[in-house]
């Protein structure tokens, strides 16, 4: 609890049960009955609130197709590691003695041991649940205990097909966003600073219906040009504090760094110039969701960078539940040059 709300809870006025009980539900699990000897495809989501879900299929490794809904070029692993709000597309080919599989889930976050199964099963063998003796992947932490067994690298992912420009884009502005607590409350959090005003479209109207130059001073406000690119950096400084799945609205981006240490550089051609190891320029995972490193003991940072393309007036937020709720968003103002006119006629 410590680490995932930033450090200095006072853990005794929490109900044990939050985090060091567990109490089994009696539920059987769901089975799942595929074509004999074929391939099965799977969309993983994580709907957690505050977590990360390792998934794994016995005695089954699987071909990863596709990350929040972008295909890309195929990566064959033995497990995956979905954090809140993220999206995976998978293919699983039924190649194993006929019989019954675990697909287990477990919780990869260190706030506490939860784990569950589902089966799989397939030629012709019927759908229900007992005793499973399949080899697993995983073990009830998450933990690879298949010799030779891999988890997907998030980040060495590549789109198909290539979608980053061949010839370098122009940068047109850099945003530097510090992720961390406010206030000195552990439940106030921030992506810039600042907390979210929550209330913000329930004082006036709706930020679509509005000049968007009348709202750009927010502190809780990124202003940007149609067509031009942006860069924003994420600064993890205060420790301890978990990696943060940050959910972009909109267009996707792409995730060209990430790295420990502090970043002491005003853009990201400068960093890129000292530490040319911690950057993709080449083809970076294109996602809508991205995963901060922990920072714990040393701060870290992410940076990803987007084509504005789709004016309006979008979300980038934290996708931890206690984290949103503490005020870890802001809004890009997308395109405010091209910014699209609603008909009176039509508002509301």
């Amino acid at each position: 609890m410590d680490f995932v709300q930033g450090g200095g809870a006072n853990l005794s006025a929490i109900p044990p049960e939050v985090f060091e009980i567990c109490t089994p539900t009696q539920a059987a699990p769901a089975c799942i009955q595929a074509p004999a000897k074929k391939w099965v495809a799977f969309d993983l989501i994580s709907s957690t609130g505050m977590g990360s879900l390792g998934v794994s299929i016995d005695q089954h490794p699987f071909w990863v197709y596709a990350a929040d809904g972008q295909y890309i070029e195929p990566v064959k692993v033995d497990a995956i590691d979905i954090f809140n709000g993220e999206r995976y597309s998978v293919l699983v080919q039924l190649n194993q003695t006929p019989g019954r599989y675990a697909i287990r889930v477990a919780s990869t976050d260190p706030a506490q041991l939860i784990n569950t199964v589902a089966v799989l099963t397939y030629s012709g063998k019927s759908c229900t649940v007992g005793t499973l003796s399949s080899t697993p992947s995983i073990n009830i932490a998450g933990g690879i205990i298949k010799p030779g067994g891999v988890y997907l690298d998030s980040t060495t992912i590549r789109p198909f097909p290539r979608q980053y420009p061949q010839t370098a884009p122009t940068i047109s502005q850099t945003a530097i966003l510090k992720l961390g607590n406010v206030g000195g409350k552990l439940y106030q959090w921030s992506l810039n600073g600042t907390m979210y005003d929550h209330h913000i479209d329930d004082s006036a109207p709706p930020l679509l219906y509005r000049d968007p130059s009348a709202i750009s001073a927010n502190a809780f406000t990124v202003s940007t040009q149609n067509g031009t690119w942006v860069d924003i950096i994420m600064k993890a400084e205060q420790a301890p504090q978990p990696g943060h799945p940050i959910h972009k609205h909109s267009n996707k981006a792409f995730q060209i760094g990430r790295g420990t240490g502090n970043f002491t550089w005003n853009s990201v051609a400068e960093a890129a110039a000292a530490h040319p190891e911690f950057f993709n320029f080449e083809n970076p995972p294109l996602r809508d969701t991205f995963v901060t490193l922990p920072a714990r003991p040393n701060p870290t940072w992410l940076v990803i960078r987007y084509h504005v393309e789709n004016p309006g007036a979008f979300l980038l937020h934290c996708h931890i539940s206690a984290h949103v709720e503490g005020g870890m968003s802001l809004i890009t103002l997308d395109g405010v040059d091209e910014w699209p006119e609603v008909p009176a006629g039509v508002r509301n």
